[in-house]
């Protein structure tokens, strides 16, 4: 008859110690025994990897790296015990146990990636805006620069128009006419400095927006 399951085993270093066994080096330089090939394989597999998409410079970060990979490989043989509904000597699986086990070890995981800050909401802060993001919010200020030259274009001619027809009938009027349609020089460059007014509030209407845009950008 199969021994009852214990949850202890998951992390006991012990149980290799009456079977074949299989050492591998921690990224610190600490020797590790693990029970099978399998997690042998699996443990340079995310050993490498984690050494690949980050840099650990000094020896605190490398413990901390070993205890990611031992909660790692803790979850991997969890993982295979559940599957096979049996423990690797074949003794009965507590699989209540064992899950509540797998969520301590991805808790445990997480926190640690978090305080090395690989985890995912770093990585994404730290790399700020993405390529994709870019391009489509570079499109959208392109959009609105585009819409705000056009707008001030045709307010450009529209007071070149009117201010040619200001002119025409300033040339056209005698000094009563052009009193009475407030059609004098002063009047003419006075209606002038107003149409300006409203030509500079277009441009800063976009100003301000690229001001929003650089706080955003800095802000994250």
């Amino acid at each position: 008859m199969n021994q009852d399951f214990n949850i202890g085993n998951i992390m006991d270093e012990d149980e290799a110690d009456d079977e074949e066994s299989f050492e591998v080096t921690s990224p610190s330089g600490a020797k590790v025994t693990l029970m099978t090939i399998d997690e042998l394989e699996h443990y340079n597999r995310i050993a490498d990897r984690y050494r690949q998409d980050n840099s650990f410079k000094n020896i605190s970060d490398l413990l901390e790296l070993d205890r990611i990979l031992t909660f790692e490989i803790a979850a991997y043989r969890a993982s295979q015990w559940l599957t096979m509904g049996e423990d690797y000597k074949g003794r009965k699986i507590n699989a209540n146990e064992l899950q509540k086990s797998l969520d301590i070890f991805s808790r445990e995981i997480r926190g640690i990636k978090k305080d090395l800050g690989i985890d995912k909401a770093t990585r994404d802060k730290d790399q700020g805006e993405s390529v994709a993001d870019y391009v489509k919010n570079l499109g959208v200020r392109a959009k609105e620069w585009g819409i705000t030259r056009n707008k001030q274009a045709v307010r450009a001619i529209t007071i070149l128009m009117e201010l040619r027809g200001l002119i025409t009938l300033y040339e056209n009027s005698n000094a009563a006419e052009r009193k009475e349609f407030n059609a004098n020089l002063e009047d003419i460059v006075g209606w002038l400095k107003d149409q300006f007014k409203e030509f500079d509030e277009i441009d800063a209407a976009l100003r301000e927006n690229q001001q929003y845009w650089i706080r955003t950008e800095i802000n994250g």
